[in-house]
Protein backbone atom coordinates (compact mmCIF):
# COMPACT_ATOMS: atom_id res chain seq x y z
CA UNK A 1 0.00 0.00 0.00
CA UNK A 2 1.28 3.43 -0.92
CA UNK A 3 1.15 6.26 1.64
CA UNK A 4 1.79 9.04 -0.85
CA UNK A 5 5.01 10.69 -1.94
CA UNK A 6 6.59 7.49 -3.27
CA UNK A 7 8.07 7.60 -6.80
CA UNK A 8 7.00 4.81 -9.15
CA UNK A 9 9.30 4.20 -12.15
CA UNK A 10 8.19 2.33 -15.27
CA UNK A 11 10.35 1.21 -18.20
CA UNK A 12 10.20 -1.52 -20.84
CA UNK A 13 13.01 -3.93 -21.73
CA UNK A 14 13.38 -6.16 -24.74
CA UNK A 15 15.03 -9.55 -24.07
CA UNK A 16 16.67 -12.01 -26.44
CA UNK A 17 14.56 -15.13 -26.77
CA UNK A 18 17.74 -17.08 -27.36
CA UNK A 19 20.10 -15.82 -24.66
CA UNK A 20 17.69 -13.96 -22.36
CA UNK A 21 19.93 -10.93 -22.36
CA UNK A 22 18.59 -7.37 -22.42
CA UNK A 23 18.67 -6.10 -25.94
CA UNK A 24 16.94 -2.75 -25.50
CA UNK A 25 15.60 -0.58 -22.64
CA UNK A 26 13.00 2.17 -23.00
CA UNK A 27 13.14 5.57 -21.40
CA UNK A 28 12.06 5.44 -17.78
CA UNK A 29 8.70 7.02 -16.85
CA UNK A 30 8.50 8.32 -13.27
CA UNK A 31 5.31 9.15 -11.38
CA UNK A 32 4.96 10.41 -7.80
CA UNK A 33 2.12 8.77 -5.88
CA UNK A 34 -0.28 11.51 -4.74
CA UNK A 35 -1.07 11.90 -1.05
CA UNK A 36 -4.51 10.81 0.04
CA UNK A 37 -6.52 13.79 1.26
CA UNK A 38 -7.34 13.36 4.96
CA UNK A 39 -11.03 12.93 5.80
CA UNK A 40 -11.81 14.84 9.00
CA UNK A 41 -14.89 14.19 11.12
CA UNK A 42 -15.97 17.30 13.04
CA UNK A 43 -18.37 17.11 16.00
CA UNK A 44 -19.50 20.20 17.93
CA UNK A 45 -21.19 19.67 21.29
CA UNK A 46 -22.86 22.16 23.63
CA UNK A 47 -23.64 20.92 27.15
CA UNK A 48 -25.20 22.58 30.18
CA UNK A 49 -24.58 22.12 33.90
CA UNK A 50 -27.73 20.89 35.66
CA UNK A 51 -28.88 21.54 39.22
CA UNK A 52 -27.00 18.47 40.49
CA UNK A 53 -23.71 19.64 38.96
CA UNK A 54 -23.78 17.14 36.10
CA UNK A 55 -23.19 17.87 32.42
CA UNK A 56 -26.04 17.08 30.04
CA UNK A 57 -26.73 17.69 26.36
CA UNK A 58 -28.12 21.20 25.87
CA UNK A 59 -31.11 21.46 23.52
CA UNK A 60 -31.48 24.84 25.24
CA UNK A 61 -29.97 26.83 28.11
CA UNK A 62 -30.92 29.76 30.33
CA UNK A 63 -29.23 32.96 31.39
CA UNK A 64 -26.80 32.46 34.24
CA UNK A 65 -26.31 28.78 33.38
CA UNK A 66 -22.84 27.28 32.90
CA UNK A 67 -22.33 25.74 29.47
CA UNK A 68 -19.51 23.66 28.00
CA UNK A 69 -18.31 23.78 24.40
CA UNK A 70 -16.49 20.79 22.91
CA UNK A 71 -14.95 20.57 19.43
CA UNK A 72 -13.84 17.05 18.45
CA UNK A 73 -11.95 16.45 15.19
CA UNK A 74 -11.00 12.94 14.04
CA UNK A 75 -8.94 11.58 11.15
CA UNK A 76 -11.11 8.84 9.65
CA UNK A 77 -9.33 7.44 6.58
CA UNK A 78 -6.16 5.43 5.93
CA UNK A 79 -3.36 5.79 4.84
CA UNK A 80 -3.99 9.53 4.92
CA UNK A 81 -1.92 12.00 6.94
CA UNK A 82 -3.42 15.12 8.52
CA UNK A 83 -0.60 17.62 8.89
CA UNK A 84 -0.44 21.29 9.91
CA UNK A 85 -3.72 20.72 11.76
CA UNK A 86 -5.61 23.96 12.32
CA UNK A 87 -8.48 24.47 14.78
CA UNK A 88 -10.44 27.68 15.23
CA UNK A 89 -13.32 27.70 17.76
CA UNK A 90 -15.25 30.96 18.08
CA UNK A 91 -16.40 32.17 21.49
CA UNK A 92 -19.95 33.62 21.46
CA UNK A 93 -20.32 37.21 22.61
CA UNK A 94 -23.06 36.00 24.95
CA UNK A 95 -20.58 34.05 27.11
CA UNK A 96 -19.11 35.42 30.35
CA UNK A 97 -16.73 33.95 32.94
CA UNK A 98 -14.75 32.23 30.20
CA UNK A 99 -12.59 29.34 31.41
CA UNK A 100 -9.11 28.46 30.11
CA UNK A 101 -9.21 26.14 27.11
CA UNK A 102 -8.04 22.53 27.15
CA UNK A 103 -6.78 20.75 24.03
CA UNK A 104 -6.21 17.00 24.16
CA UNK A 105 -4.86 14.57 21.58
CA UNK A 106 -6.56 11.17 21.74
CA UNK A 107 -4.81 8.27 20.03
CA UNK A 108 -6.62 5.51 18.15
CA UNK A 109 -6.17 3.35 21.27
CA UNK A 110 -7.67 5.99 23.58
CA UNK A 111 -4.47 7.41 25.09
CA UNK A 112 -5.00 11.08 25.96
CA UNK A 113 -2.16 13.61 25.80
CA UNK A 114 -2.51 17.33 26.64
CA UNK A 115 -1.50 19.65 23.80
CA UNK A 116 -0.03 23.10 24.40
CA UNK A 117 -0.05 26.12 22.13
CA UNK A 118 -3.72 27.13 21.88
CA UNK A 119 -4.07 30.92 21.64
CA UNK A 120 -6.94 33.30 22.43
CA UNK A 121 -7.24 35.68 19.47
CA UNK A 122 -9.75 38.23 18.17
CA UNK A 123 -11.45 38.33 14.78
CA UNK A 124 -11.74 42.07 14.12
CA UNK A 125 -14.20 41.55 11.26
CA UNK A 126 -16.65 39.56 13.37
CA UNK A 127 -15.76 41.29 16.65
CA UNK A 128 -15.44 37.88 18.27
CA UNK A 129 -12.73 36.07 20.17
CA UNK A 130 -11.70 32.56 19.21
CA UNK A 131 -9.42 29.77 20.34
CA UNK A 132 -6.73 29.02 17.75
CA UNK A 133 -4.31 26.14 17.35
CA UNK A 134 -2.04 25.12 14.46
CA UNK A 135 0.46 22.29 14.48
CA UNK A 136 3.87 23.17 13.03
CA UNK A 137 5.78 19.98 13.90
CA UNK A 138 5.77 16.90 11.66
CA UNK A 139 6.05 14.68 14.72
CA UNK A 140 2.55 15.81 15.73
CA UNK A 141 0.90 14.96 12.41
CA UNK A 142 -2.02 12.52 12.50
CA UNK A 143 -1.13 9.36 10.57
CA UNK A 144 -3.40 6.80 12.21
CA UNK A 145 -7.15 6.74 11.63
CA UNK A 146 -9.36 7.45 14.67
CA UNK A 147 -6.81 9.87 16.11
CA UNK A 148 -8.59 12.94 17.51
CA UNK A 149 -8.26 16.41 18.94
CA UNK A 150 -10.69 17.50 21.67
CA UNK A 151 -10.86 21.24 22.34
CA UNK A 152 -13.02 22.24 25.31
CA UNK A 153 -13.93 25.30 27.38
CA UNK A 154 -16.76 26.55 29.60
CA UNK A 155 -18.54 29.82 30.27
CA UNK A 156 -21.71 31.31 31.75
CA UNK A 157 -24.61 32.56 29.64
CA UNK A 158 -24.90 36.35 29.95
CA UNK A 159 -28.07 37.84 31.47
CA UNK A 160 -28.84 39.84 28.31
CA UNK A 161 -29.15 36.70 26.15
CA UNK A 162 -32.81 35.94 26.94
CA UNK A 163 -34.71 35.14 23.75
CA UNK A 164 -31.55 34.87 21.66
CA UNK A 165 -29.48 31.94 20.40
CA UNK A 166 -26.03 30.98 21.63
CA UNK A 167 -23.92 29.99 18.59
CA UNK A 168 -21.02 27.58 18.22
CA UNK A 169 -18.88 28.18 15.12
CA UNK A 170 -15.60 26.55 14.16
CA UNK A 171 -13.17 26.20 11.27
CA UNK A 172 -11.01 23.08 10.81
CA UNK A 173 -8.19 22.91 8.27
CA UNK A 174 -4.64 21.75 7.64
CA UNK A 175 -2.78 19.87 4.91
CA UNK A 176 -2.19 16.38 3.56
CA UNK A 177 1.02 14.41 3.98
CA UNK A 178 2.70 16.37 1.20
CA UNK A 179 1.87 19.78 2.63
CA UNK A 180 -0.95 20.58 0.21
CA UNK A 181 -3.67 22.52 2.00
CA UNK A 182 -7.04 20.84 2.39
CA UNK A 183 -10.34 22.68 2.05
CA UNK A 184 -11.27 24.15 5.46
CA UNK A 185 -14.45 22.88 7.07
CA UNK A 186 -16.80 25.53 8.46
CA UNK A 187 -19.24 24.33 11.10
CA UNK A 188 -22.04 26.11 12.96
CA UNK A 189 -24.72 25.20 15.49
CA UNK A 190 -26.66 27.01 18.21
CA UNK A 191 -29.03 26.60 21.16
CA UNK A 192 -31.91 28.88 22.19
CA UNK A 193 -31.60 30.79 25.47
CA UNK A 194 -34.40 31.26 27.98
CA UNK A 195 -34.76 33.49 31.03
CA UNK A 196 -32.90 31.96 33.97
CA UNK A 197 -34.48 34.13 36.65
CA UNK A 198 -37.40 33.93 39.09
CA UNK A 199 -39.81 36.52 37.76
CA UNK A 200 -43.31 37.84 37.20
CA UNK A 201 -44.49 36.95 33.72
CA UNK A 202 -47.47 39.21 34.26
CA UNK A 203 -49.53 40.64 37.11
CA UNK A 204 -52.85 42.50 37.33
CA UNK A 205 -52.71 46.23 36.71
CA UNK A 206 -56.32 46.72 37.74
CA UNK A 207 -58.68 44.95 40.12
CA UNK A 208 -62.13 46.56 40.06
CA UNK A 209 -65.05 46.37 42.48
CA UNK A 210 -68.13 47.96 40.95
CA UNK A 211 -71.61 48.86 42.26
CA UNK A 212 -70.65 48.23 45.88
CA UNK A 213 -73.47 49.22 48.30
CA UNK A 214 -72.66 51.07 51.50
CA UNK A 215 -72.30 48.20 53.98
CA UNK A 216 -74.47 47.97 57.07
CA UNK A 217 -72.14 45.35 58.51
CA UNK A 218 -68.70 43.96 57.74
CA UNK A 219 -68.99 42.54 54.24
CA UNK A 220 -66.56 40.92 51.81
CA UNK A 221 -66.93 41.56 48.07
CA UNK A 222 -65.52 39.68 45.10
CA UNK A 223 -63.81 41.66 42.34
CA UNK A 224 -65.90 42.32 39.25
CA UNK A 225 -62.86 42.72 36.99
CA UNK A 226 -59.30 41.40 37.21
CA UNK A 227 -57.64 42.65 34.02
CA UNK A 228 -55.05 39.88 33.75
CA UNK A 229 -53.85 36.77 35.52
CA UNK A 230 -51.00 36.69 38.00
CA UNK A 231 -48.31 34.46 36.47
CA UNK A 232 -44.88 33.53 37.86
CA UNK A 233 -42.07 31.59 36.18
CA UNK A 234 -38.93 30.16 37.74
CA UNK A 235 -36.16 29.74 35.18
CA UNK A 236 -33.40 29.15 37.72
CA UNK A 237 -31.26 26.07 37.16
CA UNK A 238 -31.27 25.19 40.88
CA UNK A 239 -34.92 25.49 41.86
CA UNK A 240 -36.01 26.30 45.42
CA UNK A 241 -39.27 27.37 47.01
CA UNK A 242 -40.37 30.85 46.08
CA UNK A 243 -42.77 33.13 47.92
CA UNK A 244 -45.35 35.63 46.70
CA UNK A 245 -46.13 38.51 49.07
CA UNK A 246 -48.66 41.32 48.94
CA UNK A 247 -48.79 44.61 50.85
CA UNK A 248 -50.90 47.75 50.93
CA UNK A 249 -48.78 50.35 49.20
CA UNK A 250 -51.48 53.04 49.27
CA UNK A 251 -54.71 52.67 51.30
CA UNK A 252 -58.10 53.06 49.66
CA UNK A 253 -58.81 56.74 49.16
CA UNK A 254 -61.67 58.72 47.69
CA UNK A 255 -60.98 60.19 44.26
CA UNK A 256 -62.87 63.39 45.16
CA UNK A 257 -62.25 63.87 48.89
CA UNK A 258 -59.52 63.10 51.38
CA UNK A 259 -61.46 60.27 52.96
CA UNK A 260 -59.29 57.18 53.45
CA UNK A 261 -60.11 53.59 54.36
CA UNK A 262 -57.12 51.66 55.67
CA UNK A 263 -56.69 47.90 55.31
CA UNK A 264 -59.76 47.53 53.13
CA UNK A 265 -58.50 44.41 51.35
CA UNK A 266 -57.94 40.80 52.32
CA UNK A 267 -56.09 38.05 50.52
CA UNK A 268 -57.99 34.80 50.53
CA UNK A 269 -55.93 31.63 50.40
CA UNK A 270 -57.79 28.33 50.33
CA UNK A 271 -60.84 30.06 51.77
CA UNK A 272 -58.98 31.74 54.65
CA UNK A 273 -58.85 35.56 54.69
CA UNK A 274 -55.83 37.58 55.85
CA UNK A 275 -55.91 41.37 56.05
CA UNK A 276 -53.55 43.11 53.65
CA UNK A 277 -51.54 45.70 55.58
CA UNK A 278 -48.53 47.88 54.91
CA UNK A 279 -46.38 44.95 56.05
CA UNK A 280 -45.94 42.32 53.34
CA UNK A 281 -47.69 39.04 54.05
CA UNK A 282 -47.34 35.75 52.21
CA UNK A 283 -50.04 35.01 49.66
CA UNK A 284 -48.53 31.97 47.96
CA UNK A 285 -45.52 29.65 48.18
CA UNK A 286 -44.47 27.06 45.63
CA UNK A 287 -41.53 25.08 44.28
CA UNK A 288 -41.62 24.98 40.48
CA UNK A 289 -40.73 21.56 39.02
CA UNK A 290 -39.72 23.13 35.69
CA UNK A 291 -39.46 26.43 33.81
CA UNK A 292 -43.16 26.55 32.88
CA UNK A 293 -45.45 29.39 33.88
CA UNK A 294 -47.34 29.08 37.17
CA UNK A 295 -50.78 30.74 37.13
CA UNK A 296 -51.93 31.94 40.56
CA UNK A 297 -55.61 31.05 40.92
CA UNK A 298 -58.25 33.80 41.18
CA UNK A 299 -61.57 32.34 42.33
CA UNK A 300 -63.95 32.38 45.29
CA UNK A 301 -61.37 30.58 47.42
CA UNK A 302 -58.25 32.49 46.38
CA UNK A 303 -57.35 36.06 45.50
CA UNK A 304 -57.86 39.67 46.55
CA UNK A 305 -61.22 40.64 48.05
CA UNK A 306 -62.65 43.92 49.30
CA UNK A 307 -63.55 43.80 52.99
CA UNK A 308 -65.58 46.79 54.22
CA UNK A 309 -66.91 47.76 57.64
CA UNK A 310 -69.48 50.56 58.08
CA UNK A 311 -67.57 53.85 58.24
CA UNK A 312 -68.19 57.57 57.88
CA UNK A 313 -65.50 57.51 55.21
CA UNK A 314 -67.69 55.39 52.91
CA UNK A 315 -70.12 57.46 50.87
CA UNK A 316 -72.76 56.66 48.28
CA UNK A 317 -71.71 57.25 44.65
CA UNK A 318 -68.09 57.72 45.66
CA UNK A 319 -65.14 56.24 43.79
CA UNK A 320 -62.08 55.00 45.61
CA UNK A 321 -58.64 53.85 44.51
CA UNK A 322 -55.88 51.95 46.26
CA UNK A 323 -52.54 50.46 45.36
CA UNK A 324 -51.29 46.99 46.26
CA UNK A 325 -47.74 45.80 45.76
CA UNK A 326 -46.76 42.24 44.80
CA UNK A 327 -43.37 41.00 45.94
CA UNK A 328 -41.69 37.86 44.60
CA UNK A 329 -38.88 36.40 46.67
CA UNK A 330 -36.72 33.27 46.65
CA UNK A 331 -36.60 33.31 50.45
CA UNK A 332 -39.02 34.15 53.29
CA UNK A 333 -39.10 37.85 54.17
Amino acid sequence: MFNGGEIVSLFVQGLSNRTGLVLVTSTSYNQTVPYLAPAISVVQTIERLDAQGNWEAAPSAVTGQTVRYTLTTTLTNQPATWSQQMLKAYIPNGITQLSPVSLTRISSTGVQTPVLGTQLLTDSNLNMQYWYYQNSLAVNNFTQPNTSFKLQYTGVVAQNMTGQSLPFSSVVGGADGGGTAITPQNNASSVPIGDGTLRFVQSPNQISFKSIPVPSKTTTYSPSIVDTSLIVADGRVAKSQWHLYVRENQPMKSTTTNKTINQAFVYRKNGQDSTITAIASEAYAYTSPNNNNVVISWNQQNGVFLNLTPSININVNESYTAQLQWILSDAPL
